[in-house]
């Protein structure tokens, strides 16, 4: 009795072992699909392969005035592409990341880091991303990509970047 419970638990394990592997190679080979087709869609963006997601970051376009959260139109367009290759990979979900320059005080600049964050929300979901899929988070200007000494670096640090995430799947 002892030795079937222990080779049908131990066949159990196996089979939780086996499936997990196989999943993770699907979710890779998910994920280095629309890593590819986002290096096609965005030949000039930044993109950051993880082992489950992409971190993407438009080029150096000034996206945000100082204290606005509204997203020039000249980036709108860009928003839409994303969108469309978003509503491709329907597993993926994605995380928004506002930021600011130092300008203003700390507690503003959190608030108007997730408003610009919200703000591309907006954009994907008019664009038929399903909203449950996004989230947004505003980190301020605790996270700077360039210094905040000139007025080139700051423009460069109103910005929001996208973490293109494939959920956890439960054992």
């Amino acid at each position: 009795m002892k030795n079937s419970l222990f080779l049908l638990l131990s066949f159990v394990a196996f089979v939780s072992l086996s499936s997990c592997r196989i999943s993770k190679k699907k979710k890779q080979k998910y994920i280095a699909g629309l890593y590819q087709e986002m290096k096609d869609s965005f030949p000039n963006t930044e993109l950051i392969l993880f082992e489950d997601s992409i971190k993407m970051i438009f080029p150096d376009d000034i996206i945000f005035e100082i204290g606005s959260a509204q997203i020039k139109t000249t980036f709108f367009e860009r928003l839409t592409k994303l969108s469309t290759v978003i509503n491709k990979y329907e597993k993926v979900n994605i995380l928004i990341n506002g930021h600011t320059d130092n300008t203003g005080e700390e507690q503003v600049n959190k608030q108007l880091s997730k408003l610009r964050a919200e703000s591309a929300k907006q954009i994907l979901v008019k664009s038929k991303v399903y909203p449950k899929r996004i989230f947004v988070w505003g980190f301020g200007a605790r996270m700077p990509r360039d210094s905040n000494d000139t007025e080139q670096g700051k423009a460069r640090n109103r910005r929001v970047e996208f973490v293109l995430l494939y959920p956890k799947e439960r054992i």
